[in-house]
């Protein structure tokens, strides 16, 4: 009855926006006026992961651009998810983990920034907004919200409650009604948001943003029962970095033994699922594209896929894991198709997590709010040649333990214990040697009094000070 009456209401704005349409003498052509927007949003996917999903490889990578550079601030989930939302670095939202005090929803929501999101900005610009999937971390229950709560701005609301990256037997708030899912095959996590998605781009009036956030490939990392043992006995790729020979330069947190056997082979084991789990998000990709190109809505909408941060499968000695400032951790590509980008493009400017909420919004002709640290790449993919950041902000906070700089050739990394870390990745791009303890004195310098600077910026401040060039 629920999916019944949404479909109803849907159905009625729709009739109530051409009726709307006639009166004004406009000719009804079914293409919104300003671009609908569809972001697709992954759960720990290594770079290395998305290369096995074909389907979003040619319909969106290959028919929209890439951002190779794509770098996020501090690489956990819940951090980076509020950056997305917000545009901030997570020093300025103040979400530097994914647990209570310093983070996770709990601290989201009792800092109030749920009032200005990503989708309130929209909602108050006429979009109709959706979100499906995983949220933040601790949702609902850890900020002693109820399970019924949505947040504000968003006309659909299909949520995970208690984010517990399960693909059966779990629960949703859908628009403010708890509902169970079990095991059946049908109960499948991504398929039911697969499901949810396509009825929501099917009826939802446009223009609308929508938000789908599956699990995948989140551990465990469970596969559709279709898609069990598809990869084999593939291994995980045995990179240079891949459990590091030498890590004498490493800060303390790196291991000092090499893994073993048995660890080499589990991750090889849960590589296999992860790609496995994927496999649904790709079959997603697919039927999202058919419900928009149905609807003849593709040519006018703005269709992303991006991870929240990367993964380590062994690189560096680390078993798993993420919020550490190596490359595996630190970017993922970001494919984006839509209108005015060229088919097939690449760009190696470096973008970061803090850019989306500004692209999307700067898409919609939408002007996000002051204290919104990031900038949009919109021009960047549609092939114009702007001026950029030299430098984007890692870590500087909560669990991170660290703070650093990424530029287009270095890594510099200042880490609470007093320990240092700085590569040149023209010529180290694996990040095995680390030359913090004999590089330029003067680069340091410069690179320290950046880091300074950035780790107490806010607004456009940190956007002139990122502009800056670095020697």
């Amino acid at each position: 009855m629920k999916a019944r009456s949404r479909l109803v209401k849907l159905n009625v704005a729709i009739v109530l926006t051409l009726a709307a349409t006639l009166l004004s003498g406009a000719a009804p052509t079914g293409v919104a006026t300003r671009p609908n927007i569809v972001f697709i949003l992954v759960d720990d996917a290594a770079a290395i992961t998305l290369q096995h999903m074909p389907q979003t490889q040619a319909l969106i990578a290959d028919r929209g651009a890439t951002l190779t550079q794509f770098v996020y601030n501090q690489p956990l989930c819940c951090p980076s998810r509020a950056t997305m939302l917000r545009g901030q670095y997570s020093q300025n939202t103040g979400i530097v983990s994914n647990d209570a005090p310093d983070g996770g929803y709990s601290g989201f929501y009792r800092k109030g920034h749920e009032s200005s999101t990503l989708a309130t900005w929209f909602d108050a610009a006429g979009y109709t907004t959706g979100y499906l999937g995983k949220y933040l971390n601790g949702y609902p229950g850890k900020a002693g919200a109820p399970n019924t709560h949505v947040p504000a701005g968003y006309d659909h609301w299909f949520a995970d409650v208690g984010s517990s990256a399960e693909q059966f037997d779990y629960i949703v708030n859908d628009d403010g009604v708890t509902r169970h899912y079990g095991t059946a095959p049908t109960d499948y996590a991504t398929d039911v948001l697969a499901a949810e998605a396509e009825d929501f781009i099917q009826h939802a009036p446009a223009p609308f943003l929508l938000t789908v956030a599956p699990n995948a490939p989140h551990w465990p990392a469970t596969p559709a029962p279709r898609h069990e043992g598809m990869f084999g006995d593939m291994q995980y790729p045995r990179t240079a970095s891949f459990n590091e020979e030498d890590v004498t330069d490493k800060p303390s947190v790196i291991p000092d033994r090499p893994l073993k056997i048995a660890q080499i082979a589990e991750i090889d084991a849960e590589f296999r699922l992860r790609l496995e789990s994927l496999q649904a998000v790709d079959e997603m990709v697919r039927g999202i594209v058919d419900t928009l190109d149905a609807r003849n809505l593709l040519a006018d909408t703005y269709l992303l896929l991006a991870s929240d941060n990367g993964y380590f499968q062994g690189e560096h000695r680390l078993r798993a894991g993420k919020n550490l400032p190596y490359e595996e951790a630190l970017t993922v590509p970001l494919y984006i198709r839509g209108p005015g980008i060229p088919v097939g493009s690449t760009v190696q400017s470096l973008v970061g997590n803090v850019d989306v909420p500004v692209t999307l919004s700067d898409a919609a002709d939408i002007t996000p709010p002051n204290f919104v640290d990031g900038r949009s790449f919109l021009p960047l993919v549609q092939g114009s040649s702007i001026p950029w950041r030299q430098s984007y902000l890692l870590g500087a906070g909560g669990d991170a333990g660290f703070a650093g700089i990424r530029t287009d050739r270095y890594t510099y990394v200042e880490y609470f214990s007093g320990e240092g870390e700085f590569y040149d990745r023209r010529v180290d791009p694996s990040q095995l040697d680390n030359t913090y303890p004999t590089m330029d004195s003067t680069l340091k310098a410069t690179l320290h009094d950046r880091l300074l600077a950035l780790k107490d910026c806010s607004g456009s401040e940190c956007r002139s000070i990122e502009a800056q060039a670095v020697p």
